[in-house]
């Protein structure tokens, strides 16, 4: 997917959030980018829940907006929202603070294994 096919697809303001409704509203632009590339089984890390890309040469060029950043990571929470954490620490670190019980992102990640782990007993048991 090209910058160019997401913006046919997805309005921005002027700082390249999305503002069309759907689970990337209020994300910058290259988030349903490294979607897709997850979808397609192209991210780098899946560990625990998190979705972490390296960023390359190629991305850049496609969208220079993420700068200086190394690294990317999506969370999909409760299947309606795709959101890029926040920061551009590494993986290690983010998820060292992401973990913390007064995180509202431990809470939501929580609550989505809790449910997926609920819909999984449900489907055992028949």
């Amino acid at each position: 997917m090209t910058r160019e096919e997401l913006e046919r697809q997805y309005a921005v303001n002027k700082k390249g959030v999305i503002v069309t409704p759907g689970k990337f509203a209020g994300q910058m632009l290259y988030v349903p980018y490294f979607w897709d590339r997850y979808l397609g089984g192209l991210a780098d890390d899946t560990t625990a829940g998190f979705i972490t890309f390296f960023i390359t040469d190629d991305d850049l060029k496609e969208f220079p907006e993420l700068g200086q950043a190394e690294i990317i990571t999506l969370l999909e929470i409760e299947r309606t929202l795709i959101c890029e954490l926040p920061g551009r620490s590494t993986n290690v670190e983010l998820k060292r603070k992401l973990q913390h019980p007064r995180s509202k992102f431990f809470r939501l990640f929580r609550k989505e294994a809790a449910l997926t782990e609920d819909v999984s007993a449900e489907s055992g048991a028949r």
